[in-house]
């Protein structure tokens, strides 16, 4: 053996040490064993083993390198973190620590560059990218992509991509060039993880991240699962021979069949220079290769169809945004992210203890429980430790609550416009004009072939199969066909189009205000201007750069966009490179050009967030406390807190900003500072209130009520309290207090508890009721009409309840609709200006 090293260190092995080449020359002898069952002339077989000797030992010699570099990345992060929470956070480290994780409202540098602004800012990047490119082919291309219609060409096509031993494709061009446009996109996901710290090898006849449905798995049984997927694979290719030392396909299957179904993901592994080291486990994890190898992509689709969660569309994006999550993550805490938090949370400790500041020891100490769950949200780890089929029956429970309360957000959203407003207002803008602007390019919808291009470049883009809309009011996963039904539920509701067009307004807005601002210098600006982007890293020297690139045309107007940076020559990059005492190599040079891109994008995308207000990691912190899906706490705490999240973004983001972002050291410091933080605050809370009054009235007409009369002090005072919660302006607690629901649909029990507790209180009534032979009523009848998702779109529940609904509730309780107008009438000053269909009033 000792002999064999010594050859190989002076060959391919140059510069390895003894354990790396003596997993070479394992790798050797499983080589010559698989040449060997190939049937090759010895001469043949000899060359073909030379060549291979000669890659693997060319690819170790690269790994070890990525080891290195993964070594020097993890320190080098750590000592980046520890810098930024010390040298702007003294005695609010807690609050710099947290922000490096989830973003902070304070106004100072770097505050929003958070990996969980990253990681949403790159999703929207790739996912719009991806859909700008298929639409900029023609329109079939796109609708074919998101029908699915062509998912098994697509796959031969991708297997076939870069992949000298498949045959050649012969199929649709259609399917061709979606597969071009899906691999340009992979590799750009790829390339940026590499970039982050990883080494991900392009895989030849890769097509998408595999996906597998436990619950499919488990009634299918191991014996039919392992019948069907054996004729499928690719034998030679799969587990890399792993039952060359004893082990059997089957063997080596039905172990691959119980992590599936137990929800762990087998099928992968580390590469194993990186799997022997304690640095770089999330380098190691997603630099992994596949162990289950499919014979070509007609394959993939059949198994994918049996037993996978969804359609290439859903693997593609799931892919996509978990590259974006490791970037990310990568990006701030280095390879090793967990590994590298502890280490930041312990020398900020130690650096306290020698400061002598025991009270903020103590602070910072019992901060570890909030960090700990916000470094959960954003690494995905929270999602790991539960049953997988538990969590699945949760998500799908609050996918019908959500489809049975949400018909009528539509309405409730046009309070929208006002926190829309307030965040151009905290940018500098003004309030009013921005208001009207974007209701203006609001009502236009979600703009036109040009102007998405604009937008797919900030990373946003108006398709709720990107799984934005989702999110606003879910944050959580969910099977293929539910995430579907609850696009076409919101579509048909109108809330898609809704937050589309919005989000759409406020993302050229911005792009078109910094084109306005692109001559002028850093100092130029207004201070709001530099606060904001400041807090996404941007500088004086960093916006030279940025405006140094040519905008870009859309409809007679200029954009500023991130792919200004693709126009900047690397000269002007190497010259800050050297300011900055770097280098300027090509890599630090294509390093810097992406940070740019990423700070500019970042920067586009959360405030985006902030106008169209979107729950984010610290929201979902908050509500879900640290607890796995999947688990009993876990799956209580999300049931109790669904609906919740939109009003706790809504105290956390925009009271936060206007509070917290306008120079003050806290949010609470806010209460008492003069930059006109409770004025700005004021005026938020009475436009929410104002459009909450609209939002009721509408509503009401829908009921075919007339508005309330004002005709005494009392009734001005129940109506401006009802509007201000109806507005979002008085927190979670809807307009039960005036009305007969919340702005969710729900009542008093279902506001406090959840919806899905406040509907099994509401069957456990009408069990109770039939047990004892008592009268069902009209509560009953609404109860079962709750339970049908869609039943409360608007315009559906409107005719519904016009033409048949009031007449049910006639037959169940005679009198009903007149004894329903005199309590209307006398609580709160209304009148009908329409009786129900068939019904006497």
């Amino acid at each position: 053996m000792a002999d064999c090293v010594d050859i190989l260190r002076k060959g391919v092995a140059q510069g390895m040490s003894d354990d790396e080449i003596t997993t070479l020359l394992e790798k050797v002898k499983k080589t010559r064993r698989k040449l060997a069952q190939s049937n090759r002339r010895v001469d043949d077989m000899e060359a073909a083993l030379v060549q291979e000797v000669a890659k693997q030992g060319e690819r170790d010699t690269l790994e070890a390198l990525y080891r290195k570099r993964a070594l020097a990345l993890q320190a080098t992060k750590r000592a980046r973190a520890v810098d930024y929470v010390l040298s702007n956070f003294q005695g609010q480290e807690y609050e710099g620590l947290s922000s490096l994780l989830v973003g902070s409202n304070l106004a100072r540098d770097g505050t929003r560059f958070s990996i969980d602004a990253q990681t949403t800012s790159l999703t929207g990047y790739y996912v719009g990218g991806l859909l700008s490119d298929l639409e900029a082919l023609d329109g079939a291309h796109l609708a074919l992509f998101k029908k699915g219609s062509m998912d098994e060409p697509v796959a031969r096509a991708l297997f076939s991509l870069d992949n000298p031993d498949a045959p050649r494709f012969e199929g649709p061009d259609q399917a061709m060039e979606i597969a071009q446009v899906i691999r340009k996109w992979q590799e750009k996901a790829r390339s940026d993880q590499n970039r982050a710290g990883a080494w991900i090898h392009a895989l030849p006849g890769y097509i998408v991240r595999q996906s597998h449905d436990p619950s499919k798995l488990r009634r299918a049984g191991f014996e039919k699962w392992r019948d069907a997927i054996k004729p499928l694979l690719d034998m030679e290719k799969t587990a890399d021979g792993a039952w060359d030392n004893g082990e059997s396909p089957d063997d080596f299957l039905h172990e691959v069949y119980k992590n599936l179904v137990s929800g762990v993901r087998p099928h992968e592994r580390p590469v194993s220079l990186l799997r022997t080291s304690t640095v770089g486990s999330t380098a190691a994890r997603v630099s992994q290769e596949r162990v289950l190898h499919f014979k070509d992509g007609a394959a993939w689709f059949r198994y994918n169809k049996e037993f996978g969660r969804g359609s290439l569309r859903e693997a593609l994006l799931d892919g996509l945004q978990k590259a974006a999550s490791t970037t990310a993550l990568m990006r701030v805490l280095g390879p090793s992210p967990q590994a590298n938090f502890d280490a930041v949370y312990d020398a900020i400790l130690q650096h306290l203890h020698e400061r002598g500041d025991i009270d903020g020891m103590e602070r910072f100490k019992k901060a570890k429980r909030p960090l700990t769950n916000q470094l959960k949200e954003v690494d995905g780890t929270l999602n790991l430790d539960g049953s997988l089929h538990l969590a699945t029956v949760g998500r799908v429970v609050r996918a019908l609550q959500s489809m049975g309360k949400l018909g009528g957000m539509v309405i409730s959203s046009v309070t929208d416009t006002p926190t829309f407003a307030s965040e151009f207002a905290w940018q500098g803008k003004g309030f009013f004009l921005p208001m009207l602007r974007g209701m203006q390019l609001m009502v236009k919808g979600r703009g036109t072939r040009e102007q998405k291009r604009i937008l797919s470049s900030l990373g946003v883009f108006s398709e709720t199969m990107s799984g934005d809309l989702i999110a606003r009011f879910s944050g959580e996963e969910l099977p293929g066909r539910m995430t579907r039904l609850q696009n076409l539920f919101f579509k048909a509701s109108g809330q898609a189009f809704w937050t589309d067009s919005y989000r759409k307004a406020a993302g050229l807005m911005m792009s078109h205000d910094l084109a306005l601002e692109k001559d002028l210098a850093w100092d130029a600006l207004s201070k709001e201007r530099r606060r904001v982007l400041a807090m996404y890293g941007i500088d004086g020297e960093r916006w030279d750069i940025i405006r140094s690139g040519e905008t870009r045309a859309a409809d007679g107007r200029d954009y500023l966009t991130p792919d200004v940076l693709d126009d900047v020559p690397p000269d002007v990059l190497a010259a800050y490179l050297m300011h900055k005492g770097l280098e300027p190599t090509e890599g630090r040079i294509a390093d810097l050009r992406f940070e740019l891109q990423s700070q500019l994008r970042t920067y586009f995308h959360d405030r985006i967030d902030f106008a169209v207000l979107q729950p984010d990691a610290k929201t979902r912190s908050i509500t879900r406390q640290g607890t796995s899906s999947g688990t009993i706490p876990g799956e209580l705490l999300r049931f109790v807190m669904q609906f919740k999240s939109f009003p706790v973004a809504m105290l956390q983001k925009v009271w936060g900003r206007e509070l917290g972002g306008r120079g003050a050291t806290s949010a609470w410091k806010g209460f008492f500072n003069q930059n006109g933080e409770l004025a700005n605050l004021a005026r938020l809370f009475l436009m929410q209130t104002l459009f909450g009054y609209i939002a009721m009235t509408a509503k009401e007409l829908l009921k075919g009520r007339n508005p309330r009369e004002i005709d005494s002090l009392e009734m001005a005072y129940k109506t401006f309290l009802a509007a201000a919660l109806q507005g979002g302006g008085l927190g979670i607690f809807g307009d039960f207090m005036f009305g007969e629901a919340n702005r969710a649909g729900g009542g008093l029990v279902a506001t406090l508890a959840g919806p899905t507790l406040g509907t099994i209180d509401e069957i456990h009534d009408i069990w109770v009721r039939v047990r004892d032979g008592d009268s069902l009523g009209q509560g009953a009848l609404r109860t079962i009409m709750g339970l049908v998702p869609g039943n409360n779109l608007w315009w559906f529940r409107w005719a519904f309840d016009w033409m048949v609904g009031y007449q049910l509730f006639e037959m169940i309780n005679p009198g009903y609709y007149r004894r329903m107008k005199r309590r209307v009438e006398r609580e709160n000053n209304q009148t009908f200006w329409m009786r129900p269909w068939g019904v006497a009033g």
